[in-house]
């Protein structure tokens, strides 16, 4: 099984608590799968259990611990996914007019 990086652009959904405060957010997901596709499928099935919905995907690869040599962060999410199967990182924005980002 290898991990791959999956980068979405996401907005909440009304049942999403933090639908009021919150205009959208990109999710990065580390996810141990034995195929892209595969992987498309376990995060987006987590992210919409959560309320999100998925805009658009915008990156995806696969990556191995060398890929962050220089990202420390970035390594500890791919050790987290190599542990647990799967890592989620959101940044969000406000719910108000950002330059250049879809508003729900």
């Amino acid at each position: 099984m290898e991990i791959f990086f999956i980068q979405y652009e996401v907005v909440p959904l009304e049942k999403n608590s933090e639908y009021e405060t919150t205009g959208g957010a990109v999710v990065n997901c580390w996810i141990k799968a034995s195929s892209l596709n595969e992987a498309d499928k376990i995060a987006a099935k987590v992210i919409e259990a959560d309320h999100w919905k998925i805009i658009n995907t915008e990156e995806s690869f696969s990556v191995n611990e060398s890929f962050y040599e220089d990202d420390e962060d970035g390594a500890e999410y791919y050790r987290q996914a190599m542990v647990d199967g799967e890592c989620y990182v959101y940044y969000s924005w406000p719910n108000e007019a950002q330059e250049e980002d879809f508003i729900h």
